[in-house]
């Protein structure tokens, strides 16, 4: 049997955390105080009739957990059992402080946030696609999934990891930032001018930052095995920093 449930859940925390295994999560902005749960589940009809998300709050965090088994509250490993699967999530957001993501294997799409202070966003073998959100602070890390940044605006930091993902970013913004794979390659279009330092490190992948002119800033780059492309300059070497502020005049 297949069905989808809707549930809503009220919001006066700071914090909001969403923990997930297999689901895949669609996430997006909402205009209420309220989170808007639409879950697509797949099972037993007695166990789609009982499930309910786990909610936990405690002084300023709102947690809830999307997959567990419904009459024992106990994970099922990696999301799935004969009696009850949820396939997706779609969660509608209101505005919230901080907030952050914990998933499996599930893919995670993520559209447009009203999040004011720090996006986390950890996943295992997940693909990761972020847009259109503005931000203080960006965390994302994931293991085997790819990495799409579009639109993104971290006003102090921003931070990305992959294992053997491609991290690929388009009209992104940031003051600081740190990106890193092992097997994939890192590729930022349509950076705005107003980063000050990055660093960007692939053991096998390329790296390249395509954008005509540099701001004064720090480039810090390390590779292997890839190659390296700051603006017009193709760098030689596998390890350097490029300092493009102008030096002072003795």
């Amino acid at each position: 049997m297949k069905t989808t449930k809707l549930f809503t859940i009220p919001f006066s925390e700071k914090k909001l955390r969403i923990l997930a295994v297999s689901a895949d999560l669609e996430i997006k902005n909402g205009e209420t105080s309220q989170i808007v749960l639409e879950v697509e589940l797949e099972g037993e009809a007695e166990r789609i009739q009982v499930y309910e998300p786990k909610v936990r709050r405690t002084d300023d965090e709102l947690e809830i957990t999307l997959e567990y088994e419904a009459n024992r509250m106990v994970f099922v490993s990696f999301g799935r059992s004969r009696s009850l699967r949820v396939d997706k999530a779609t969660i509608t957001l209101p505005p919230t402080r901080e907030f952050a993501i914990s998933t499996v294997s599930g893919d995670v799409n993520l559209s447009a946030p009203n999040c004011q202070d720090k996006l986390t966003l950890n996943a295992v073998s997940s693909d990761v696609n972020v847009s259109d959100v503005e931000c203080q602070e960006i965390d994302i890390k994931t293991t085997s999934g790819d990495v799409k940044l579009r639109n993104v605006k971290a006003k102090n930091q921003l931070k990305v990891s992959s294992v053997s993902g491609d991290l690929l970013a388009q009209d992104i913004s940031f003051r600081e930032t740190r990106m890193e794979t092992v097997s994939g390659d890192i590729v930022m279009r349509e950076v705005t001018d107003t980063f000050r330092s990055i660093q960007f490190k692939s053991v096998s992948g390329d790296l390249v930052i395509n954008m005509p002119v540099l701001p004064p800033s720090r480039i810090e780059f390390s590779t292997l095995s890839g190659t390296i492309k700051v603006g017009q300059r193709l760098l030689k070497g596998t390890k350097g920093t490029l300092d493009t502020a102008p030096k002072p005049v003795a």
